[in-house]
């Protein structure tokens, strides 16, 4: 066919009429691909900014071993820090994205009251050891593995970062990551700790 022999309608098209599936009208595309992008949007807000289940309730008791092997109960810091929890593991790409942001917030809340704990979920102490030393990484860690903690705060995902407020209470339940995680989790522990 050379370019100026038009191109056939689609048999299931009537005739004259292009065919409303492959050879939609460009005004038809365009609002198409409007409602595409809508619902992307909105699964990605939901994903990213939605409050999980445990928000504005008071935060499940626990005590788990630190990788150094000493043990940390929610309990220690009841009426004294706002604490923050990363439930994460080593294989997961987002999770691998956010502890380096953890591992700052670690540093720079620390002496403003925040106890931060990377929770990680079900794999051996030393391939926890090993993969922070690969990263240059430094924080406290916490070892759930046998997901006991997890299931308890209902981690059906990861990461997902909580903050419990002094009172036990939590103030922020996130699932997922995205760009801006760490800015947005700065901001949920300064409320926290007004």
């Amino acid at each position: 066919m050379s370019e100026d022999t038009p191109t056939p309608a689609c048999e299931t098209a009537a005739p004259g009429q292009a065919c409303p599936t492959c050879c939609a009208s460009p005004g038809r595309r365009i609002v198409t691909l409007l409602l595409a992008i809508a619902v992307v949007v909105w699964l990605l807000y939901r994903m990213l900014f939605q409050q999980g289940p445990l928000s504005g309730q008071e935060a499940p008791p626990f005590t788990l071993p630190t990788l150094d092997g000493t043990s940390v109960s929610l309990q220690d810091h009841l009426g004294k820090d706002v604490v923050l929890l990363d439930f994460w593991a080593t294989w997961c790409p987002p999770c691998r994205a956010l502890i380096p942001d953890i591992a700052e917030i670690a540093a720079e809340y620390g002496p403003k009251g925040v106890a931060v704990y990377a929770v990680n979920l079900g794999e051996p102490p030393q391939r926890v050891k090993n993969f922070l030393e690969s990263e240059g990484l430094s924080l406290p860690v916490l070892l759930d593995t046998e997901n006991t903690v997890g299931a308890l705060y209902q981690v059906s995902g990861i990461p997902r970062v909580l903050i419990i407020g002094k009172d036990g209470v939590v103030r922020h339940d996130q699932a997922g990551s995205g760009p801006g995680e760490g800015m947005m989790l700065r901001r949920e522990l300064d409320k926290a700790l007004r």
